[in-house]
C-alpha cells in the first residue's frame, strides 16, 4: 500500500484551497518527525504533552559532567522515539557534545559554543531498510547548524 507523506511546514493556504501539498519519501517523513521531536520542548504540544524531548529544559544548564548530561539527553530522545516514531525499530541514539569556535562579525573576535551532534540509526519497519539521521545544534541558546 502506497502512502503519501507530506513535507513540513505545511502551507495552510494551499490546504484550505484544496491544492496538492508537497510530498516526501517515507525516510524524509521519519527524519522530519525526529527533527520535530528534537526541537520540541516536552509539554509544548497541547494534543500530547509527551511529544518532544528534555533538551530544551537542559539548554542553559551548567554542564559539569558531559557524560551524564549527554546520557540524559540520549535517554529522553530514545523514549520519545519509542513513543512517537513507530516506523523505526532497533533504534540507537548517540549524542555527542563538543566545543566549536565561531567567528563573530568583528575582526579578531571569536566565540566558543557547545555543539551537539545527534545521530539516530535504526531500521524502517515498512521496508526493512537501514535509516540514518544526523543533526547538529548549538547550545545556550539552542540554534540549528
Amino acid at each position: 500500500m502506497s502512502r503519501v507523506y507530506h513535507k513540513i511546514p505545511l502551507n495552510i493556504g494551499d490546504l484550505l484551497e484544496k491544492k496538492d501539498l508537497p510530498s516526501c519519501s517515507l525516510k524524509e517523513s521519519i527524519a522530519q518527525n525526529i527533527y520535530l521531536l528534537v526541537t520540541t520542548k516536552l509539554g509544548e504540544c497541547r494534543y500530547d504533552y509527551t511529544y518532544g524531548c528534555e533538551l530544551w529544559d537542559m539548554d542553559f544548564e551548567l554542564i559539569t559532567n558531559e557524560n551524564k548530561w549527554t546520557e540524559k539527553v540520549t535517554k529522553s530522545l530514545e523514549e520519545s522515539l519509542k513513543n512517537h516514531e513507530k516506523r523505526l525499530y532497533q533504534t540507537k541514539v548517540e549524542v555527542l557534545i563538543s566545543e566549536q569556535t565561531l567567528p563573530m562579525t568583528s575582526k579578531n573576535v571569536v566565540r566558543v559554543k557547545k555543539k551537539l551532534d545527534i545521530n539516530v540509526n535504526g531500521m524502517v519497519s515498512e521496508t526493512r531498510e537501514e535509516f540514518y539521521y544526523n543533526q547538529s545544534l548549538f547550545l545556550s541558546p539552542i540554534s540549528i547548524d
